[in-house]
């Protein structure tokens, strides 16, 4: 099971202040309270990946398959930046092959 992040923006006023950091402090503790997830999962672009590895996120290279918006499949190959977030160090290792979201991309 994982739990989707999706649409990060804080206003440019508001930015270096810690907002994000603290949005995905509290984003990880909701994912972990909610019980029986294993990772946090997000796709973004790639210059703001180091901002999220700083939040303790780590990219993986892998496929994923989505719906659009018509309902109809799409499948992107590894590429754009996704990164997982380990919540249950039992199950830290995120499993190998394409990723299937299973509905719309978030």
């Amino acid at each position: 099971m994982i739990a989707g992040v999706g649409g990060v923006l804080v206003s440019s006023g508001a930015r270096g202040q810690g907002v994000a950091n603290r949005l995905m402090t509290r984003a990880a503790t909701s994912m972990t309270d909610a019980g029986d997830i294993g990772f946090g999962y997000l796709g973004c672009r790639e210059e703001v990946v180091p901002f999220y590895e700083s939040c303790g996120w780590r990219s993986i290279s892998a496929g994923e398959r989505s719906l659009d918006r018509r309902g109809e499949p799409v499948e992107q190959i590894a590429g754009p930046p996704i990164l997982i977030l380990p919540l249950d160090p039992a199950r830290a290792d995120w499993p190998s092959g394409s990723i299937d979201l299973r509905g719309r991309a978030w």
